[in-house]
């Protein structure tokens, strides 16, 4: 027997982290906290060729965890690793949709061969968004235009742009921007959006690259990622939102991605819940009132 690491585990820092959808109920636990001298024995887990040998692990707590990891099968015997596709022909699908652990490395099928999305489905159904939603929309009286829209030539985007101006007649000013990550297919459809909608006003912007290069390198310190989308548009429309006195600024949004948010680990569950948006609203609020400042209004 020879102990190893399971595939997709990493030691970092003081952390054993998750590379991967852990099936349920541990998808969410894709972080555990290890001591410096647990740390120390899996850098070291080549000398221990048994569990038995373990005990020469001096720390009790130590011991304990690489136990608890062993029980956990975080720590395998070497012919239990997992071994993942190299192709899509040898691919573990999801019996229910089209997750594999080729197209999604470190994905964990449960005992009933679905994937983490599908098997925690019911668990996120009733998550509610961080943004604002309206079902409807007055005319814009003090202006040209009753809203704005952020489009990016995404399907999410196309929808609502469409639904604005054919189904509720209302006349929406179009923003769009140059980002590193814009693919052809969202420039094409794009073009072929103005095509269509001739009426329509499209203003297009772009970041100059000092400051691309400046918002995205911090973006990468704080997050580990670069995927910020349409955050740095915020900055180059507010001016031209004011100037023309538009009320609403809408984004196309649907639950997939904030989903996706949930399992990428860029949000956590927790404040896709009301009552967890309402108690931090709460909680802002009073930080800014405790400082002279005015309180935000929701949206």
């Amino acid at each position: 027997m020879k102990l190893v690491l399971q595939n997709h585990w990493k030691i970092d820092n003081n952390y054993l982290i998750y590379y991967g959808l852990r099936k349920k109920p541990n998808t969410f636990k894709n972080k555990i906290k290890i001591s410096m001298k647990t740390k120390e024995a899996l850098f070291n887990l080549d000398s221990f060729s048994e569990i038995k040998s373990l005990k020469e692990i001096k720390s009790i707590n130590a011991r304990l965890q690489i136990n608890k990891l062993i029980k956990e099968k975080i720590i395998v015997d070497i012919k239990d690793l997992n071994v993942y596709p190299d192709s899509l022909d040898q691919a573990n699908y999801c019996i229910h949709c089209s997750a594999n652990d080729y197209i999604i490395p470190g994905l964990e099928l449960d005992e009933k061969e679905l994937c983490p999305i599908c098997s925690n489905f019911k668990s996120l159904k009733k998550i509610h968004s961080v943004l604002p939603t309206l079902t409807t929309i007055p005319k814009n009286k003090a202006g040209n235009f009753d809203l704005a829209l952020f489009y990016t030539g995404g399907k999410d985007s196309s929808f609502l742009l469409n639904h604005l101006i054919i189904d509720l007649k209302l006349n929406p000013l179009v923003l769009t921007w140059n980002y590193p990550f814009f693919s052809n297919y969202s420039k094409e459809n794009i073009e072929s959006a103005k095509g269509i909608l001739k009426d329509t006003v499209f203003i297009n912007k772009s970041l100059n690259k000092q400051d691309e290069s400046l918002i995205y390198k911090r973006s990468m310190e704080l997050n580990n990622n670069p995927c910020i989308c349409p955050f740095p548009a915020y900055a180059l429309f507010l001016e031209t939102l004011r100037e023309k006195k538009i009320p609403y600024l809408l984004l196309g949004n649907e639950p997939t991605q904030m989903i996706s948010h949930i399992y990428n680990n860029i949000s956590k569950k927790i404040m896709y819940k009301k009552w967890a948006q309402s108690l931090f609203r709460v909680y802002y609020n009073t930080a800014r009132l405790l400082t002279f400042k005015k309180p935000l209004k929701k949206g």
